[in-house]
């Protein structure tokens, strides 16, 4: 456990070279609302930095927003009316005025879109993101951890020496988080779909629990990835006890993350620029800063905490 800090490289544009520092108060801050939002305050320059890594370093899922502009769609026409194929297949036999009346009622055409070939590459392209999504998780759980924990903070380089340092479980865990958020945000959309039954309904619930329970513990696994050297199934296995047991914090971070979408979707509903901006901007880290920081103070307290104080009982 520990983690060394990186080496400097470079004189200039030096991330590494001495600064205002750490505020003295800093390290005797504590984990409550105050301190919240005084670190949050404190490190809002480093938190847009980790909000850009989210965005850039998620880069193929700008490929789907390409693709999501139509741009690239065959445009088309159908029919309004379901009774307009009968119409139709009556009036290739029998063409006769009379049935012009009945066209212009049943006929009327809208304009309908298919994704075209560019935009189906251009969403294939974007299934890349599996293999960055857990590396920017890793690189930016490190700098959240040192933000929230009170540590020296440079966001670039400390970003690449945890991805170097944790590459190979980041992608494994990576692929695994992708693909668990995509078949959770599968079932729930079906079953949302189907209530109305005893079994959907149960099912629907059911599976509104796991989506909470995961989104929980992916507090957890990210930050204790570059915390301890665990494996996969232990980091697994430790955020669900961790999603447990510190489940009042864990509620208390979810209303936060919620009430900051809430923020992003009036300021889009009233001012749509700015709405959209934001997200670039803060929105992603503040979320993610939110879940650090309830995280790490369960971590520390059942797991940090009780490490150092062995190893001084040990030295003694």
């Amino acid at each position: 456990m520990g983690d060394k800090a990186p080496k400097k490289k470079f004189k200039l544009f030096d991330t590494q070279r001495e600064g205002p520092g750490v505020p003295k108060d800093e390290r005797k801050l504590k984990y409550d609302l105050y301190s919240y939002f005084v670190r949050m305050w404190r490190n809002m320059g480093k938190l847009v930095s980790v909000n850009l890594l989210y965005v850039v370093g998620n880069f193929p899922l700008f490929f789907a927003l390409i693709a999501m502009t139509g741009r690239f769609n065959i445009e088309s026409t159908a029919p309004v009316s379901p009774a307009f194929p009968a119409l139709h297949g009556v009036m290739l036999h029998s063409d006769t005025p009379a049935y012009l009346p009945l066209l212009a009622k049943f006929g009327e055409q809208t304009e309908i879109s298919a994704l075209g070939p560019f935009a189906i590459v251009l969403l294939c392209l974007s299934a890349l993101v599996i293999f960055t999504f857990g590396l920017v998780n890793v690189g930016t759980a490190y700098v959240l951890r040192n933000i929230v924990s009170g540590e020296a903070v440079y966001p670039w380089s400390d970003f690449w020496y945890a991805v170097k340092r944790n590459v190979k479980q980041g992608l494994i865990f990576g692929i695994i988080d992708a693909l668990a958020i995509f078949v959770l945000y599968y079932d729930m959309s079906y079953f949302w779909q189907t209530t109305g039954t005893l079994v959907t309904n149960i099912m629907f619930y059911t599976t509104l629990v796991c989506c909470i329970i995961y989104f929980f513990m992916r507090f957890y696994i990210y930050l204790m990835m570059v915390t301890f050297d665990l494996s996969i199934f232990k980091l697994i296995k430790n955020a669900l006890i961790f999603s447990i047991l510190g489940f009042g914090r864990n509620v208390l971070a979810l209303i936060g993350i919620l009430l900051i979408a809430y923020i992003n979707l009036i300021l889009f509903a009233f001012m749509p620029s700015l709405g959209l901006a934001v997200p670039i901007i803060i929105t992603l880290a503040l979320m993610c800063y939110t879940a650090t920081f309830v995280a790490y103070y369960k971590i520390k307290d059942v797991m940090i905490d009780p490490y150092y104080e062995k190893l001084e009982q040990s030295e003694e």
